[in-house]
């Protein structure tokens, strides 16, 4: 069977093609760059030959992620595993990283807060509060961070201060009588030579695992971090921000759930 086309035919098919686009024209959007740090300097996404993925401080908020154990949620290559404690945490990105939970090992990933290396997982395991953005670079990444990224980097970037006066406050509340409070204030005290950035977050909640032997609680939070920020505006060319936290935390961590019981532990219970 042979198939001939008409004229009626080719002026519909013309049709449809100019109307789709003239549509895509008058609803087309424009899509926004995307700047990251991979390479310690300010540069496109499309620009760095790394494989990298940037979440801004939005997206971590809207997807509840406070820390780096949530960062998984939203980082599907990452893997958080802090089953023997927090100083003991280990990080894949890939599959690959630490082969032992031990606090004397190196760590394959390495953590960045604001371009200081954090040598153990346990000390970057503070609340995020007001951060910029958080990338996760794939793969070796010694050239420029250093000998410890042999499976790739976390880079965390807070918010600089800001010229212009403001501040926020944010409340949440759930189960197990959780409850946080971040809050930060921004400001000059020079105008366009010297502002400030004050943050600071508390956060409290019970343990989900209940000892029925001893009546002590585990996997509980109970932390709090406060951080001071100056930047000094130089020139034009030059500025300088000198940045101090404090974090303090007091918990009992990561005690796992069996998944079932062995026949040895039935005698047990």
């Amino acid at each position: 069977m042979r198939y001939q086309p008409t004229k009626l035919a080719l002026a519909i098919g013309l049709a449809a093609a100019a109307h789709t686009s003239i549509s895509t024209a008058q609803t087309g959007t424009e899509l926004e760059e995307i700047t990251v740090y991979a390479q310690k300097r300010a540069q496109s996404i499309l620009e760095v030959p790394v494989s990298v993925a940037s979440y801004d401080g939005d997206l971590l908020d809207q997807a509840q992620v406070r820390d780096l154990s949530d960062l998984q949620q939203v980082a599907p290559s990452l893997v958080f595993n802090s089953s023997t404690g927090a100083t003991q945490s280990i990080m894949t990105i890939r599959g690959i990283g630490t082969a032992g939970q031990n606090s004397g090992l190196e760590q394959s990933v390495g953590v960045f807060i604001d371009g200081v290396y954090r040598g153990r997982p346990g000390s970057a395991l503070s609340d995020f509060v007001d951060i910029e953005a958080v990338e996760v670079l794939r793969g070796p990444q010694g050239t420029l961070f250093g000998r410890n990224t042999s499976a790739g980097v976390i880079n965390v970037r807070s918010k600089k201060p800001s010229y212009e006066q403001g501040g926020h406050v944010s409340i949440s509340a759930g189960d197990f009588d959780y409850q946080q409070i971040k809050a930060s204030v921004t400001g000059p005290l020079i105008e366009d030579v010297l502002a400030y950035r004050l943050s600071a977050t508390w956060q409290e909640r019970d343990g989900y695992i209940e000892d029925d032997v001893t009546g002590d609680e585990y996997n509980n939070k109970d932390r709090s971090t406060v951080r001071g920020q100056l930047l000094w505006d130089i020139s034009e060319e030059t500025s300088l921000r000198i940045m101090a936290d404090y974090t303090e935390t007091d918990e009992v961590c990561c005690a796992p759930v069996p998944v079932f019981y062995g026949p040895a532990t039935l005698g047990l219970i």
